[in-house]
This record gives C-alpha cells, sequence and structure tokens, in this order.
C-alpha cells in the first residue's frame, strides 16, 4: 500500500500507539490503511488536517451584507436556553456590533407522558435488582395510565 506523502505515518503511529503495536504485529499494513478504514471517522489525532475550501470567492458576496449580529434564541423562556439568549444579547448590547434579535417561541405543548411497562417480566427482573420496589410501583398504577 502506498502512503500518500499528505500522511505522516510516524505522527499517526506516535499518537496512536494501539495501532502502532497493530502494525507493529502484522495485524495491519499500515496506519494509513487504518486511518482510511476508522481513523477519520473516529476522529484519531496524529491524522492529515483536512483545509477548508477557499472562501475568499465569497468576500464579494459577504461584503454586500450588512454587518452585524443575528441573534435566534428563546430570549422569552424563563431558564435554560433562554438565560443563556439573555447572556449573549446583554455581551453583544455591550460592543458597537449592530444586533438583530429574532425571538424564538418556546413550546406551548407538554410532553405526552408514558406510563411505565406493566408486563410482568419487566417487573420480575427488575424486582431482582430493586429489592422489590419496582414491583410494588407497577401494581400501584393508575388503570388509565398511558391511555
Amino acid at each position: 500500500m502506498n502512503i500518500p506523502s499528505y500522511f505522516e505515518e510516524d505522527a499517526y503511529l506516535f499518537y496512536n500507539p494501539d495501532i502502532a503495536d497493530a502494525v507493529a504485529d502484522g495485524r495491519l499494513l499500515s496506519g494509513y490503511q487504518h486511518w482510511l478504514a476508522h481513523g477519520w471517522k473516529e476522529l484519531r489525532p496524529g491524522a492529515p488536517r483536512i483545509h477548508a475550501a477557499n472562501r475568499a470567492i465569497f468576500t464579494p458576496r459577504f461584503e454586500k451584507r450588512p454587518y452585524g449580529v443575528n441573534l435566534f434564541g428563546f430570549l422569552s423562556t424563563p431558564s435554560g436556553l433562554g438565560e443563556v439568549a439573555r447572556s449573549c444579547r446583554a455581551a453583544i448590547a455591550t460592543t458597537d456590533c449592530p444586533l438583530s434579535i429574532t425571538e424564538v417561541p418556546p413550546w406551548t405543548t407538554e410532553a405526552p407522558r408514558v406510563a411505565p411497562p406493566r408486563d410482568s417480566n419487566q417487573c420480575r427482573n427488575s424486582d431482582r435488582r430493586s429489592g422489590g420496589l419496582h414491583e410494588r410501583f407497577c401494581l400501584h398504577l393508575p388503570q388509565d395510565a398511558g391511555e
């Protein structure tokens, strides 16, 4: 197997000792063979960096757009993502950067409630691990739960 000039075999094997052992034992022909089959998907260190395309061709289009930040956020949500969005808005407001805000409305429906399984095998298997708590819980479920 020919190893291309952009692939640094020594660096890949240095950063991936398990692969170096496999090459030394003859289970793999090279680190490059592993990288082609698996390493690039696993984001293994020591692999070649894939360079981004030359974005300079987009410069004329970007220069025509207004300068600033477009903030899409759950600004009215009381916690979590709302707190993050409001913090971003506050931080950007301290700069001279123009800010365009788009409120993302919060969800208005709740997630459906689903009852735990009533399967007797499920209760029996869980009962062994939980000292009977799960079985007692299954017995006391309301009859209409999950319907």
